[in-house]
Parts: structure tokens; C-alpha cells; sequence
């Protein structure tokens, strides 16, 4: 009589029968996945999924957090709140800098966005003081890389 032995036994004794076919086929796998690997973007968060956001920089040098608080970061706070789209904001001053991050709706599109941001810190340098070194805007994309910075003085 035929006896037939289980399935769970077949793959090893394949493998030992034939080890360069196994070794062939485990080879093809490993070319397949590194050539997938190479050219299959990889984002590190979903489309929609991550939050948009920009942020602005300003350096004001030999000036203490409390002066760059009113004289800087409220002038760019209340400029930032004329944009549209935009849901959160926050800012962190320290001697010397400020830096605002901005976070915008997820239907906002995020090169309008910053577009009107440079825009409008580009208004706001007129009234700013004359040794405000400069103001950056970036984007902060985190599939992409960021935007160079703009220096809000021409």
C-alpha cells in the first residue's frame, strides 16, 4: 500500500533533495526584494496623513527672550493669523531666536500656504527692527525635504 507522508514534511524534504534549486528560488527572492526595495518610494507617513506644517525663524541677536517675545515673535503671530488655513500655532522664543511653527488644515495646500507666509513676512520687515538679522520660512514636510530658507531682507 501507498503510505503518504504529511504535508509539513515535503518542504524539507524538498530542500534537502534539491538544495540548488532552494538555493536558486531563495536567491531570485532576495534579487527581487532589493531591486523592490531601490525603486519603491518609501514615505514615512501615509498621504493625508501627516500634518502640515511651516516654520518661521528669526534671529535677533544681543536681545533677551522677554524683548524678542514683543518686539518679534507678536508681530509674526498676529501676520501668521491673517493666513488662511491655518489651525494651530506655536511659538518658542529664546535669547536671541524665535521660531513659530504654524500647522495647517489638511485640505490646505501647503505651497499656497507658504507662499502667503512669505508674503507676509516680507510686509512685516518695514516694520520690524533695522538689526533683525533676518526671517526664515521652511517647510516642515516629513516625506520631503525641507525648503531652503527665505532671508526676508533683499
Amino acid at each position: 500500500m501507498f503510505r503518504r507522508d504529511p504535508i509539513a514534511y515535503s518542504l524539507p524534504r524538498f530542500s534537502v533533495t534539491r538544495p540548488v534549486t532552494v538555493i536558486m528560488i531563495l536567491f531570485a527572492i532576495l534579487v527581487l526584494g532589493f531591486i523592490a526595495n531601490s525603486r519603491i518610494p518609501v514615505a514615512l507617513f501615509p498621504e493625508g496623513m501627516e500634518q502640515k506644517s511651516l516654520g518661521i525663524f528669526a534671529t535677533y541677536r544681543n536681545a533677551g527672550a522677554r524683548d524678542i517675545e514683543e518686539i518679534i515673535a507678536r508681530p509674526i503671530e498676529d501676520m501668521v493669523g491673517t493666513v488662511a488655513g491655518v489651525r494651530e500655532m506655536n511659538s518658542y522664543v529664546s535669547s536671541g531666536r524665535v521660531f513659530v511653527r504654524v500647522t495647517f488644515q489638511n485640505d490646505t495646500d501647503l505651497q499656497t500656504a507658504y507662499a502667503d507666509l512669505r508674503d507676509r513676512m516680507d510686509r512685516l520687515m518695514p516694520e520690524m527692527p533695522d538689526d533683525l538679522e533676518q526671517i526664515h520660512v521652511r517647510e516642515r514636510h516629513p516625506n520631503h525635504v525641507s525648503r531652503a530658507p527665505h532671508s526676508g531682507h533683499n
